[in-house]
């Protein structure tokens, strides 16, 4: 169900689990005003919210079986799983964006440099997705950097634009 007083239920409900944790935030997610869970704001009605289709349910559940999702800091993150066979993707907030990210007690990303500096030492794998920004380019110099167009909508607009995505392998 997608109605605005469980929107602002969910927003004043403290999670008791970390399971309930992610269903808040992909529900307020979901049923927000450009994805910023401040206010409700739903178009199409509750068939656009993914959690409520079994089906879709049951087919990411199946593809995740076997992947973990942990929530700690990149540092921590990457230290803890990162081996040879280990495949990260890393979808940071984007640089000169990342007031945009500012939600749900998030701190303000602002270790880009960091970022990096952590990626160049990876054993495994990883595939970073960022905006298409000369600052960014600068600071992945020497990687497989790769521009993939893709459309933003906010309000009802449909606006394209460049991102780039970035590999160490």
């Amino acid at each position: 169900m997608a109605s605005r007083e469980l929107f602002k239920e969910m927003i004043e409900m403290k999670p008791r689990t970390d399971l309930e944790r992610a269903v808040f935030f992909y529900y307020k997610l979901s049923c927000s005003f450009g994805g910023l869970s401040r206010s409700f704001a739903l178009r199409g009605g509750s068939n656009i919210i993914p959690l409520f289709n079994k089906d879709k349910v049951e087919k990411v559940s199946k593809r995740l079986a076997n992947v973990v999702i942990d929530n700690l800091s990149f540092e921590k993150l990457i230290t803890k799983y990162d081996r040879e066979f280990t495949f990260f993707y890393v979808d940071p907030p984007y640089y000169e964006k990342e007031d945009v990210y500012d939600r749900d007690s998030i701190d303000v990303f602002t270790q880009h440099k960091e970022l990096r500096e952590l990626l160049g030492k990876v054993k495994g794998k990883w595939l970073l997705s960022y905006n298409d920004h000369p600052k960014v380019r600068e600071l992945y110099k020497g990687y497989d950097i790769q521009e993939a167009e893709t459309l933003y909508s906010l309000s009802g607009k449909t606006i394209p634009k460049t991102e780039i995505l970035i590999k160490n392998y």
